[in-house]
Protein backbone atom coordinates (compact mmCIF):
# COMPACT_ATOMS: atom_id res chain seq x y z
CA UNK A 1 0.00 0.00 0.00
CA UNK A 2 1.19 3.70 -1.01
CA UNK A 3 3.50 5.40 2.20
CA UNK A 4 1.03 8.14 1.62
CA UNK A 5 -1.99 6.20 2.67
CA UNK A 6 -0.52 4.31 5.50
CA UNK A 7 0.31 7.31 7.02
CA UNK A 8 -2.70 8.58 7.11
CA UNK A 9 -4.04 5.68 8.85
CA UNK A 10 -1.81 5.49 11.05
CA UNK A 11 -2.47 9.08 11.88
CA UNK A 12 -6.77 7.74 12.51
CA UNK A 13 -4.84 4.91 15.07
CA UNK A 14 -2.56 7.47 16.35
CA UNK A 15 -5.45 9.83 17.53
CA UNK A 16 -7.85 6.88 18.13
CA UNK A 17 -6.02 5.24 20.12
CA UNK A 18 -3.48 7.45 22.13
CA UNK A 19 -0.50 5.23 20.72
CA UNK A 20 2.27 6.94 18.96
CA UNK A 21 3.86 5.72 15.14
CA UNK A 22 6.83 4.26 17.24
CA UNK A 23 4.28 2.04 19.07
CA UNK A 24 2.47 1.62 15.80
CA UNK A 25 4.84 0.68 13.35
CA UNK A 26 7.33 -1.06 16.36
CA UNK A 27 5.57 -4.64 16.30
CA UNK A 28 4.66 -6.06 19.76
CA UNK A 29 1.51 -6.08 21.81
CA UNK A 30 0.40 -2.53 23.53
CA UNK A 31 -2.45 -2.77 26.02
CA UNK A 32 -3.96 1.11 26.16
CA UNK A 33 -7.58 2.64 27.41
CA UNK A 34 -9.42 4.87 24.80
CA UNK A 35 -12.75 5.72 24.28
CA UNK A 36 -14.27 2.12 23.86
CA UNK A 37 -17.77 3.51 22.86
CA UNK A 38 -20.58 0.78 23.07
CA UNK A 39 -17.86 -1.76 23.46
CA UNK A 40 -15.81 -3.81 26.58
CA UNK A 41 -12.53 -4.34 24.43
CA UNK A 42 -11.44 -4.01 20.74
CA UNK A 43 -8.20 -5.45 19.74
CA UNK A 44 -6.35 -4.33 16.17
CA UNK A 45 -3.64 -5.79 14.36
CA UNK A 46 -1.97 -3.74 12.20
CA UNK A 47 0.71 -5.48 10.23
CA UNK A 48 3.31 -7.38 13.26
CA UNK A 49 1.50 -4.86 16.24
CA UNK A 50 -1.31 -5.41 18.30
CA UNK A 51 -3.39 -2.87 20.14
CA UNK A 52 -5.54 -4.20 22.80
CA UNK A 53 -7.92 -1.47 24.14
CA UNK A 54 -9.83 -1.87 27.33
CA UNK A 55 -11.51 0.55 30.30
CA UNK A 56 -8.48 2.14 32.31
CA UNK A 57 -9.07 0.32 35.39
CA UNK A 58 -8.92 -3.05 33.29
CA UNK A 59 -5.11 -2.06 31.79
CA UNK A 60 -2.46 -3.18 34.80
CA UNK A 61 -4.42 -6.71 34.35
CA UNK A 62 -4.97 -6.86 30.88
CA UNK A 63 -0.89 -6.28 30.22
CA UNK A 64 -0.01 -8.93 32.72
CA UNK A 65 -2.58 -11.21 31.18
CA UNK A 66 -0.51 -10.74 27.49
CA UNK A 67 2.69 -11.30 28.87
CA UNK A 68 4.62 -13.32 26.49
CA UNK A 69 2.41 -13.22 23.71
CA UNK A 70 3.67 -11.92 20.31
CA UNK A 71 1.37 -9.85 18.38
CA UNK A 72 -0.58 -12.47 16.34
CA UNK A 73 -1.03 -14.29 19.25
CA UNK A 74 -2.37 -11.72 21.13
CA UNK A 75 -5.15 -11.04 18.39
CA UNK A 76 -7.53 -13.56 18.98
CA UNK A 77 -10.90 -14.11 19.65
CA UNK A 78 -9.51 -16.74 22.72
CA UNK A 79 -7.10 -14.16 23.77
CA UNK A 80 -10.01 -11.01 24.03
CA UNK A 81 -12.62 -13.59 25.14
CA UNK A 82 -9.70 -14.31 28.21
CA UNK A 83 -9.65 -10.46 29.64
CA UNK A 84 -13.26 -10.06 29.45
CA UNK A 85 -14.83 -13.20 30.24
CA UNK A 86 -16.01 -16.06 27.72
CA UNK A 87 -19.72 -15.31 27.92
CA UNK A 88 -18.80 -12.21 25.74
CA UNK A 89 -19.88 -11.24 22.31
CA UNK A 90 -17.09 -10.84 20.27
CA UNK A 91 -17.56 -9.28 16.51
CA UNK A 92 -14.48 -10.23 14.14
CA UNK A 93 -12.35 -10.38 12.36
CA UNK A 94 -12.90 -7.11 10.78
CA UNK A 95 -10.81 -6.77 7.82
CA UNK A 96 -9.86 -3.18 6.79
CA UNK A 97 -8.94 -1.89 3.13
CA UNK A 98 -8.13 1.43 2.10
CA UNK A 99 -8.17 3.57 -1.50
CA UNK A 100 -7.03 6.66 -2.79
CA UNK A 101 -7.52 8.26 -6.17
CA UNK A 102 -4.02 6.32 -7.34
CA UNK A 103 -5.13 3.00 -6.16
CA UNK A 104 -9.27 3.11 -6.91
CA UNK A 105 -10.28 1.36 -9.97
CA UNK A 106 -14.06 1.96 -10.03
CA UNK A 107 -16.06 4.44 -12.17
CA UNK A 108 -19.57 6.08 -11.63
CA UNK A 109 -22.32 4.31 -12.78
CA UNK A 110 -25.48 6.74 -13.96
CA UNK A 111 -27.90 4.15 -12.45
CA UNK A 112 -26.82 4.84 -8.55
CA UNK A 113 -28.34 8.25 -6.84
CA UNK A 114 -27.43 9.94 -3.96
CA UNK A 115 -30.47 10.13 -1.40
CA UNK A 116 -30.86 11.95 1.79
CA UNK A 117 -31.40 9.88 4.57
CA UNK A 118 -35.09 10.40 4.65
CA UNK A 119 -35.84 8.98 1.19
CA UNK A 120 -38.94 6.58 1.42
CA UNK A 121 -37.31 4.44 -1.30
CA UNK A 122 -33.84 3.45 1.05
CA UNK A 123 -35.91 3.70 4.04
CA UNK A 124 -38.16 0.47 3.01
CA UNK A 125 -35.24 -1.32 1.11
CA UNK A 126 -34.00 -0.81 4.53
CA UNK A 127 -36.90 -2.11 6.51
CA UNK A 128 -37.31 -5.16 4.11
CA UNK A 129 -34.28 -6.32 5.26
CA UNK A 130 -32.61 -8.06 8.38
CA UNK A 131 -31.11 -5.40 11.13
CA UNK A 132 -28.32 -7.51 11.73
CA UNK A 133 -27.23 -6.95 7.70
CA UNK A 134 -27.66 -3.07 8.23
CA UNK A 135 -25.57 -3.46 11.02
CA UNK A 136 -22.86 -5.33 9.24
CA UNK A 137 -23.39 -2.57 6.15
CA UNK A 138 -22.91 0.47 8.15
CA UNK A 139 -26.44 1.85 7.95
CA UNK A 140 -27.33 3.76 10.99
CA UNK A 141 -30.69 3.10 12.51
CA UNK A 142 -32.36 5.99 11.91
CA UNK A 143 -30.63 7.28 8.62
CA UNK A 144 -33.33 10.52 8.92
CA UNK A 145 -31.16 11.62 11.78
CA UNK A 146 -27.69 11.08 10.41
CA UNK A 147 -25.26 14.17 10.38
CA UNK A 148 -25.12 14.66 6.08
CA UNK A 149 -21.92 16.83 6.66
CA UNK A 150 -20.52 12.68 7.77
CA UNK A 151 -22.59 11.20 6.29
CA UNK A 152 -24.46 9.97 2.82
CA UNK A 153 -26.65 7.30 1.25
CA UNK A 154 -27.12 5.96 -2.62
CA UNK A 155 -29.44 3.87 -3.86
CA UNK A 156 -29.12 1.68 -7.23
CA UNK A 157 -33.09 1.12 -8.57
CA UNK A 158 -33.94 -2.35 -10.67
CA UNK A 159 -37.15 -2.30 -11.86
CA UNK A 160 -38.69 0.77 -9.87
CA UNK A 161 -37.28 -0.45 -6.55
CA UNK A 162 -33.84 -0.23 -4.83
CA UNK A 163 -32.27 -3.49 -5.34
CA UNK A 164 -29.03 -1.97 -3.45
CA UNK A 165 -28.00 0.93 -1.28
CA UNK A 166 -24.56 2.12 -0.01
CA UNK A 167 -23.65 4.33 2.62
CA UNK A 168 -20.46 6.71 3.22
CA UNK A 169 -20.23 7.27 7.11
CA UNK A 170 -17.99 9.20 9.09
CA UNK A 171 -14.04 8.54 9.29
CA UNK A 172 -11.64 11.19 10.01
CA UNK A 173 -14.65 13.58 10.30
CA UNK A 174 -15.16 13.13 6.75
CA UNK A 175 -17.83 10.60 4.49
CA UNK A 176 -15.11 8.28 3.99
CA UNK A 177 -16.30 4.37 5.10
CA UNK A 178 -17.71 2.88 2.74
CA UNK A 179 -20.91 0.10 3.89
CA UNK A 180 -23.18 -1.53 1.33
CA UNK A 181 -26.14 -3.53 1.41
CA UNK A 182 -27.83 -5.84 -1.30
CA UNK A 183 -31.19 -6.99 -1.20
CA UNK A 184 -30.79 -11.10 -1.11
CA UNK A 185 -33.26 -11.25 -4.09
CA UNK A 186 -30.19 -9.31 -6.29
CA UNK A 187 -27.00 -10.90 -4.86
CA UNK A 188 -24.22 -12.04 -7.06
CA UNK A 189 -25.10 -9.97 -9.94
CA UNK A 190 -22.26 -7.09 -9.41
CA UNK A 191 -24.87 -4.65 -7.75
CA UNK A 192 -22.56 -3.75 -4.71
CA UNK A 193 -19.91 -3.01 -7.03
CA UNK A 194 -21.67 -0.30 -9.19
CA UNK A 195 -22.89 1.17 -5.65
CA UNK A 196 -19.48 1.25 -4.41
CA UNK A 197 -17.84 2.21 -7.13
CA UNK A 198 -19.92 5.34 -7.84
CA UNK A 199 -19.72 6.45 -4.30
CA UNK A 200 -16.13 6.08 -4.00
CA UNK A 201 -15.71 7.97 -7.08
CA UNK A 202 -18.17 10.49 -6.07
CA UNK A 203 -16.06 10.93 -2.32
CA UNK A 204 -12.31 10.52 -3.14
CA UNK A 205 -12.06 13.89 -4.35
CA UNK A 206 -13.13 15.75 -0.87
CA UNK A 207 -11.49 13.24 1.52
CA UNK A 208 -8.44 11.62 -0.17
CA UNK A 209 -8.74 8.12 1.58
CA UNK A 210 -11.80 5.81 1.95
CA UNK A 211 -11.90 3.20 3.93
CA UNK A 212 -13.89 -0.11 3.32
CA UNK A 213 -14.58 -2.43 6.51
CA UNK A 214 -16.21 -6.10 6.53
CA UNK A 215 -15.53 -9.26 8.38
CA UNK A 216 -12.95 -12.25 7.12
CA UNK A 217 -16.47 -14.18 6.87
CA UNK A 218 -17.92 -11.98 4.36
CA UNK A 219 -16.06 -13.17 0.97
CA UNK A 220 -18.32 -11.58 -1.47
CA UNK A 221 -17.95 -8.08 0.48
CA UNK A 222 -13.92 -8.67 0.84
CA UNK A 223 -14.42 -9.26 -3.03
CA UNK A 224 -15.74 -6.18 -3.73
CA UNK A 225 -13.03 -4.54 -2.25
CA UNK A 226 -10.06 -5.93 -4.24
CA UNK A 227 -12.07 -5.76 -7.41
CA UNK A 228 -12.42 -1.95 -6.82
CA UNK A 229 -8.74 -1.72 -5.61
CA UNK A 230 -8.99 -1.07 -2.35
CA UNK A 231 -5.92 -2.46 -0.20
CA UNK A 232 -6.07 -4.14 3.28
CA UNK A 233 -3.64 -2.72 6.26
CA UNK A 234 -5.29 -4.27 9.34
CA UNK A 235 -7.67 -5.54 11.16
CA UNK A 236 -9.74 -5.77 14.59
CA UNK A 237 -11.97 -7.23 16.85
CA UNK A 238 -14.75 -5.99 19.15
CA UNK A 239 -16.09 -7.08 22.74
CA UNK A 240 -19.25 -6.68 24.31
CA UNK A 241 -19.92 -8.47 27.49
CA UNK A 242 -23.04 -9.84 28.24
CA UNK A 243 -23.39 -9.81 31.77
CA UNK A 244 -22.78 -6.92 33.98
Amino acid sequence: MEEDVVAVVDAYWEARLGVDLVALRGGGVHVVAAPLGANDAMSVLLDETCIVVVPADEVESAQAALVGLDAREAFTEDTLRMLVGGDACIDGPSWHSYADGWTFLGAPDGAVAQVDGGDISLLTFLEDNDVADWAESGFPRDPASADPETAQFWVLREHGRVAAAGNLTEWRGLPADVGVLTSPAERGQGLAIRVVATMVAAALPAVGVVRYRALASNVASLAVARRLGFEPYGQNYRCRRTTG
